[in-house]
């Protein structure tokens, strides 16, 4: 994972040092709520939801007149409860989930329809690690199920749309994943499992991402951000989960 991250980081930079032209430099921090459905084979089919803080959101912001780059981290810790409780035997039954992310995007202006107005298409690099530990009680049973995930590479195809209005700017992004390679470890069972999905009959993610920058003193922003991420693995590390982020952060132009 440590290293999967530093490739990642010195990619960005080699794309931004290519770069002989003048360019903005922005960083934002966010926090807010994040909203999560999540179905996990792993742990006989069953579906989890629940709606906890999301604090660690740090992100930087490249931009010239043709280009954009973004490095960002995500890091969270929830607990999971069961979406249908009646069905539920266990006493105790939750699913204690913490998830580490690094991305980096580089998108390209193709088109500028009108003033103010750019389409953009680029590329997303992702890593990811994700540990999930479910606890069961009840009168006859206590267990603790660990499931381990370590996404070493995620590549995504972006598309984006920019509309300023002097120092306004609305961004809205969507991107699809066509390439992922993932190890995951089940240390209930003590076997390793990895494995490379290619497009959708194994893998899907589909991510969509709106937020709006607001001046409000000289280099300083208000930033409300809205995303929605849909995850779906077929082939051993078996995962569905619907995210969606509600975020207020704060943007510095440096």
């Amino acid at each position: 994972m440590k290293i999967s991250s530093n490739i990642l980081i010195f990619l960005s930079v080699i794309i931004i040092v290519q770069q002989p032209v003048k360019a903005q430099f922005y960083v934002n921090l966010d926090a807010g709520l994040v909203k999560q459905n999540i179905e996990l084979n792993n742990f006989g089919d069953n579906y989890y939801q629940q709606t906890t803080p999301s604090l660690i959101n740090v992100g930087v912001f490249v931009k010239t007149d043709n280009y954009r780059w973004n490095v960002d981290f995500t890091s969270q810790s929830s607990r999971l409860e069961p979406m249908i409780e009646e069905i539920d035997y266990y006493d105790t039954h939750f699913v204690d989930v913490s998830r580490h992310e690094l991305g980096v995007e580089h998108l390209r202006k193709v088109e500028e329809p009108s003033k103010g107005l750019d389409i953009f298409l680029g590329l997303g690099y992702k890593a990811q690690l994700s540990d999930y530990s479910k606890r069961i009680e009840s009168k006859f049973i206590e267990r603790t199920t660990d499931f381990k995930e370590s996404v070493v590479f995620d590549l995504s195809i972006l598309g984006a749309l920019e509309y300023s209005v002097e120092e306004k700017l609305i961004h809205a992004k969507v991107g699809m994943g066509v390439l992922s390679y993932r190890f995951t470890k089940e240390e209930n069972w003590y076997r390793d499992k990895n494995f490379i999905g290619i497009g959708p009959a194994l893998m899907l993610e589909l991510e969509s991402k709106i937020y709006v920058r607001i001046p409000v003193a000289p280099g300083i922003f208000l930033k409300p951000e809205y995303s929605l991420k849909y995850y779906r693995y077929e082939r051993y590390s078996e995962m569905k989960a619907l995210q969606q982020y509600f975020l207020l952060g704060g943007v510095i132009q440096l």
